[in-house]
């Protein structure tokens, strides 16, 4: 975030999910609490520089955001900026279509070492397949490159491209765990995302999964976090689960007791403007964080800058938007007619609350009780 920020890319609101998107396309691995490239990064990269060697300088990705900028306070017609981007893009990209290789399709291993120079490739492989003779190629796969026979489907060779100073997991620490739910063996499988869990071997009547962590070359299973809060209904401990969908929060009971609290709502505290019965909350679309009323939907108000539940200083409207700039945040007002404009020096003042709605609650508890056996039910009642 440090050289996004000293090179004018991108905004304080998209750093997370820059961040977010090359991992999770798998440009770059975290270790250490480090990012480090891939494989697939590095080679995405040089391909790319070829076709699209503009975009990748940082001068011109910051002159682009100060573009924004200009057309965001009327200094630059936005119809003008696109058609000059437009026009720059189509030449770089007929111009790539023609010569760039597809990794996908396979680029020949021959030329891995020109995109790839200081990365050691698998021990005893020429150009050609050592099976059949067929040219080898560097391909993609859902776990990340490898190379593979030209001749497949006839040919199946194929040999892994390990990440550098990645050893390989070493599951038999892990495997012959049984599963807490069936009591049958654990087995160490990979995901579609080429993340590595535990599964049941009694799958699909048994669809039970524990996430493991992978750490100087050894798996390790992640273990429950203590919330330091009891469950409601059997006042057990409650803790951070990590489950197929990712972590959530459940009863350390299970499966005697099913619980999972309703998850918490991030609230601007701003009331709507629209509905005026509910507030603005945070939420997530396809294109990144947005903010919209808690009674979507039937309010559809939404806002792309954050309010805040500052008055306007002009027009004394009842909250502010926020806007990211190049020299800071920003409130602006957006009443029609009113041109306030100033820097969000206070903006710490405003925090999100993060709360669970009462009737959020209430269903999360009347759906932990109708998965409860009948003669559980019948027990207490």
């Amino acid at each position: 975030m440090k050289f996004l920020e000293e090179n004018g890319i991108g905004r304080p609101s998209t750093y997370a999910e820059i961040i977010r998107k090359i991992e999770d396309r798998e440009y770059v691995r975290k270790k250490d609490r480090r990012f480090l490239p891939t494989l697939l990064g590095r080679l995405v990269v040089d391909l790319m520089k070829e076709g699209f060697d503009d975009f990748f300088q940082t001068e011109y990705t910051a002159r682009m955001e100060e573009e924004l900028d200009e057309v965001e306070e009327g200094k630059l017609d936005w119809r003008k900026a696109v058609s000059e981007f437009d026009t720059r893009f189509r030449k770089d990209r007929d111009l790539a279509l023609k010569k760039m290789v597809s990794v996908k399709a396979g680029l020949p291993f021959a030329d891995v070492k020109k995109h790839l120079p200081d990365v050691p490739l698998p021990e005893g492989l020429g150009e050609t397949c050592p099976k059949s003779g067929h040219e080898l190629r560097l391909r993609m796969g859902k776990n990340g490159l490898f190379v593979a026979c030209a001749g497949y489907p006839e040919c199946d060779f194929t040999v892994d491209m390990p990440e550098p100073e990645e050893d390989a997991v070493d599951a038999t620490e892990l495997e012959g765990q049984t599963c807490e739910e069936c009591g049958s063996p654990m087995k160490l499988r990979s995901g579609r995302d080429g993340s590595s869990f535990l599964g049941c071997t009694a799958y699909p009547n048994c669809r039970s999964t524990v996430a493991v962590k992978v750490a100087n070359g050894k798996a390790e299973a992640r273990p429950d976090r203590p919330t330091g809060e009891k469950c409601p209904l059997c006042d057990h401990d409650l803790a951070t689960k990590h489950g197929r969908f990712g972590d959530y929060v459940g009863c350390t009971n299970y499966p005697a007791c099913r619980y999972r609290p309703a998850k918490p709502v991030i609230s601007t505290t701003v009331a709507c403007p629209e509905c005026r019965t509910g507030e603005i909350l945070v939420r997530k679309g396809r294109f990144g964080p947005f903010y919209g009323c808690s009674n979507y939907p039937s309010c559809p108000k939404n806002f792309r800058a954050r309010p805040v539940p500052k008055a306007c200083p002009l027009c004394a409207a009842p909250y502010l938007l926020v806007r990211d700039r190049k020299a800071g945040a920003f409130y602006v007002c957006e009443k029609e007619g009113c041109e306030f404009d100033a820097p969000a020096a206070d903006l710490d003042a405003y925090a999100f609350v993060s709360k669970v709605p009462d009737a959020a609650a209430a269903a999360a508890t009347a759906a932990t009780e109708k998965k409860k056996p009948a003669a559980k039910r019948a027990r207490k009642s």
